[in-house]
């Protein structure tokens, strides 16, 4: 599930959208991502609680883990896109070893509907982060040559 950043590291991701770059330098001080993921793959009601947590972050009905002004969007997105990922690849490398994973199993059928579907929407909403940074980009680059 996802973990916010403790307050005294979100701290420094404070303070007003043009100053993203001096958020992005922070973020060695957390990892690769701004905030934590679940990790490995916890039984089915666990995953699906995860799932659920991240969709509702995702389609705004609860706040994001951290805010990064414009890239909030992309990286939430990015991070919930590459937990889907890594799920899927556990679940995929159970059904390779001959776990008890059959395609009858709840969890080939987690992996190839919910999952899946939840893929397609982290997928999508990283796309719509990457374009709103885009824009606000073109936004900048016209506005100095006015």
């Amino acid at each position: 599930m996802t973990k916010p950043v403790p307050p005294s590291e979100s701290a420094a991701f404070d303070g007003a959208d043009d100053d993203i770059a001096r958020r992005y330098a922070t973020q060695a001080r957390v990892g690769t991502r701004f905030f934590k993921v679940g990790e490995g793959a916890p039984d089915l009601t666990e995953l699906r609680a995860e799932l659920d947590e991240m969709t509702d972050v995702l389609m705004g009905r609860t706040p994001p883990p951290t805010d990064v002004g414009t890239a909030t969007l992309m990286e939430v997105a990015s991070a919930y896109y590459t937990r889907a990922l890594e799920i899927t690849g556990i679940i995929q490398r159970l059904e390779a070893t001959g776990a008890v994973i059959t395609k009858t199993s709840a969890h080939y059928k987690f992996r190839t509907g919910e999952l899946r579907t939840f893929t397609e929407l982290a997928k999508a909403a990283t796309e719509l982060g990457s374009r709103r940074i885009s824009a606000i980009q073109l936004e900048f680059d016209l506005a100095g040559r006015r």
